[in-house]
């Protein structure tokens, strides 16, 4: 069975989450329309330094994006569509994708949620993964692959 999850947090947790799942042996693709729109600034002149103006203006070229041309939801939408049809791929994280967004795919099944405001931070419940970056996370990650590993 094929899992979508999304992650958002800290790239250190969102790579821990990702090698966990590469120990169980888990084939995952993974994908972040933040680095997409992060390609067109090499051909605006961008010096290569990723700063607060770089970041910056990642935000406003992602909301004029978005806004233009819906394109987090539109480039999600092809990725899911591709990874629905590969045959090796079991798992695809989606990294740091917007409320907005996860709203409008309300409708994607077999995607979790680990909620970090829950006392002992493992709940469970249907739609996306958030995560905070503490000593639970590890286990939390094991728990919910574990889960996935037995469907």
């Amino acid at each position: 069975m094929k899992k979508i999850i999304s992650l958002s947090g800290s790239s250190t947790g969102m790579n821990s989450f990702r090698d966990v799942a590469k120990g169980l042996g888990i084939w995952m693709w993974n994908i972040n329309h933040r680095n997409v729109a992060s390609k067109a600034t090499r051909f605006l002149e961008w010096d290569g330094e990723r700063n607060e103006v770089f970041y910056s203006f990642l935000d406003l070229l992602v909301q004029a994006a978005n806004e233009t041309f819906d394109f987090e939801v539109a480039y999600t939408k092809k990725m899911i569509e591709k990874f629905m049809v590969d045959k090796k791929a079991t798992m695809l994280i989606i990294y740091n994708m917007s409320d907005d967004a996860l709203v409008r795919f309300n409708d994607i099944c077999n995607v979790h949620i680990v909620d970090p405001d829950n006392s002992d931070g493992t709940h469970f419940a249907d739609h996306y993964l958030i995560y905070e970056d503490d000593e639970k996370f590890i286990q939390c990650a094991k728990e919910l692959l574990a889960g996935f590993l037995e469907e």
